[in-house]
C-alpha cells in the first residue's frame, strides 16, 4: 500500500514540469511550469512534517511512502535539515531533488511490475525506517505540534488525540457543546 500511495506522488513530482503539460495549456510556459514543479517539493516537505507531528507516526500508508522518499532526499543531498530557528527540511538542489525521485520512481514501477517483494521489503526496511519516529528530529517535530489545532484531525475537528491515546476536546465531548467552539474558530 505504501508503494502505491508514493509512486501516485512520484508521478506528480516527477511529471509536473513536462513540456507537453505547457504544450496542452496548463502552464504558460516553461518558467511557469518549473516554478510550480519547485513549489511542489517544498509542498511535500512540509505536508510531510505536519503529517508526522499530527499522526506521531511514519506507519500509515501514505507517510511511509512520504518517508521513504524524504530519506532518500537527505541521503542523496536534495533536501537539508536546516534551523530557523526550529528544525525543518529545505530544498538545497531541486534537480538532484528532481533526479532522486525520477530513480525512485523507476524503482517502484520495477518493483510493482516484477512483483519483486524482497526487493521492497528491503527498500524500505533500508530507507525508511520506522523506528526513525523515535529520533530527535522526528520527536522535535511531534512536540512542536502537539498543540496545533490542525493536529486535532481535521481542521474541522476541534479535538485531538495524544501520544498516549487520550481524547482532548476543546470545547466538549457531545457535538452539542463542540459545535460552539468549532463556529468561534471561523
Amino acid at each position: 500500500s505504501a508503494l502505491e500511495e508514493e509512486r501516485a506522488d512520484l508521478a506528480a513530482l516527477v511529471f509536473a514540469g513536462e513540456p507537453k503539460l505547457i504544450e496542452v495549456g496548463l502552464y504558460q510556459d516553461a518558467a511557469e511550469a518549473k516554478k510550480i514543479k519547485e513549489l511542489m517539493y517544498d509542498f511535500y516537505l512540509s505536508d510531510f512534517l505536519r503529517r508526522v507531528s499530527g499522526q506521531r507516526t511514519l506507519t500509515e500508508s501514505h507517510q511511509r511512502g512520504h518517508w521513504l522518499l524524504v530519506k532518500k532526499l537527505l541521503d542523496g543531498g536534495g533536501i537539508v535539515w536546516e534551523k530557523t530557528p526550529k528544525q525543518i527540511l529545505v530544498v538545497k538542489n531541486y534537480e538532484k531533488c528532481y533526479k532522486i525521485s525520477e530513480a525512485l520512481f523507476a524503482e517502484l514501477q520495477r518493483i510493482k511490475a516484477s512483483k519483486d517483494v524482497a526487493a521492497l521489503n528491503k527498500l524500505f526496511d533500508k530507507d525508511a525506517p520506522l523506528s526513525a519516529i523515535e529520533d530527535a528530529w522526528a520527536k522535535d517535530v511531534i512536540q512542536r505540534g502537539e498543540n496545533l489545532l490542525i493536529n486535532a484531525g481535521y481542521v474541522e475537528q476541534p479535538w485531538r488525540v495524544t501520544a498516549t491515546g487520550k481524547f482532548v476536546s476543546f470545547g466538549g465531548k457531545t457535538l452539542e457543546e463542540i459545535a460552539p467552539y468549532w463556529e468561534k474558530m471561523n
